[in-house]
């Protein structure tokens, strides 16, 4: 057995679980988060934004799952805003990575830069006024609605978003992309095409 492949493996299941940690923690936390978003939102970004219960965004804001574009898959992000997008819509984003308005989706308000922080503040204002308590039990009560309270669903859900962040971070395509990133080239995706 190659331990360097053990190691690397290792490496990447750790990766994953605090991945998956991370986003867990913020789309269960027990009191409501508002996103302010005032620019570009990308990549794990906005997987972050459709973890929140309430948000703004500044009005020239954008967001793009631009992960295609360098050989990636937008897997541990992917949980959380298929549902909220629809699958047409999500493999739509996913596959093409162009950036979409966020107003044009209605994930949220959108607001002018004189506006922003007034409507946060309103969301904080309202937020205040509501018993704390109550709120973490609507939140937990529509994820139980959302998911169908489904254990099972949940486990397998996670086990295929573990597979496709597995299979991702050691693919070669990956790893061309990233490397056309980091030196500024356009990825010349079509040696890739015959290996489908």
């Amino acid at each position: 057995m190659d331990l360097s492949l053990t190691s690397t493996g290792n490496k990447l299941e750790e990766s994953f679980a605090q991945g998956i940690r991370l986003y867990e923690t913020l789309y269960h936390y027990p009191k409501p988060i508002i996103a302010r978003i005032n620019g570009p939102c990308l990549g794990g970004g906005v997987g972050l934004v459709f973890t929140t219960d309430l948000r703004v965004a500044h009005q020239d804001a954008y967001f793009a799952l631009t992960e295609v574009k360098r050989g990636l898959v937008p897997a541990i992000i992917s949980q959380y805003i298929v549902p909220q997008l629809g699958s047409q819509k999500a493999k739509e984003y996913m596959l093409t990575g162009q950036r979409v308005k966020m107003e044009s989706i209605g994930i949220g308000v959108v607001a002018s830069e004189n506006e922003l922080n007034s409507k946060v503040n309103d969301y904080v204002n309202m937020l205040l006024e509501s018993a704390p308590g109550a709120m973490s039990d609507i939140k937990r009560l529509v994820h139980a609605i959302e998911t169908g309270n489904e254990v099972e669903r949940t486990k397998r859900i996670q086990e295929h978003v573990k597979r496709a962040y597995l299979s991702m971070m050691q693919s070669e395509e990956a790893a061309y992309g990233i490397m056309s990133f980091m030196n500024k080239k356009k990825p010349n995706w079509s040696a890739f095409h015959s290996k489908l």
